[in-house]
């Protein structure tokens, strides 16, 4: 499967310009790449490391620092590790979106795609949202998991909301790739 790992920009690294390989199209992962992931935990990292080094320096360097400095150290490679090999939040098919978690939105089921905003601790942060046509077509496809829709009322008129946090880029980004795959995946269906 193709990734669409960003570090800078939504750029989907495609197995050609036109996405196509041996008469297929090519699903298209949207996730977080290593520089990202590695971005999410260089400061407690580099903060562990700068303690032990001070406490080494200093020669007050106890077993304490050596198993807290580990501690930081591992838990920040597991999330790495989970960040990377966990479920792509979004898979882009040329039948819809496949959600990481379960369910499939097929592309002619979207209503519209825009970006949304989601509460956050701070205030509201941005996303992606997709307005559905047929809700019910979409609980269809979870094979009797809860679905998990918001209600319009409380997401800006949106029935699936990702958060900025799970995208590998910003949310108007990840939408404009969204919608050049959807129109591919739309050209290369009718080509078929």
């Amino acid at each position: 499967m193709t990734r669409a790992a960003t570090s800078a920009g939504a750029r989907a690294t495609e197995a050609s310009s036109s996405g196509c390989k041996n008469g297929r199209m090519q699903p298209l992962e949207i996730r977080h790449s290593l520089a990202d992931a590695l971005r999410m935990v260089w400061i407690p990292v580099a903060v562990a490391v700068v303690a032990v080094t001070v406490s080494f320096l200093q020669n007050t360097l106890t077993w304490l620092w050596i198993v807290g400095g580990t501690i930081v150290l591992v838990v920040a490679a597991v999330s790495v590790y989970r960040t990377l090999s966990g479920a792509a939040p979004l898979t882009l098919t040329t039948d819809g979106i496949e959600i990481g978690d379960g369910g499939t939105v097929a592309w002619d089921n979207i209503e519209e795609i825009g970006e949304a905003k989601q509460r956050g601790v701070f205030g509201p942060v941005p996303a992606i949202g997709v307005r559905l046509k047929n809700r019910k077509r979409f609980e269809e496809t979870l094979n009797g998991r809860p679905p998990g829709l918001k209600n319009r009322d409380f997401s800006g008129g949106w029935d699936l909301v990702w958060s900025g946090a799970m995208l590998p880029d910003k949310p108007g980004t990840v939408e404009r790739v969204i919608r050049e795959y959807r129109s591919r995946a739309a050209d290369f269906r009718r080509r078929r």
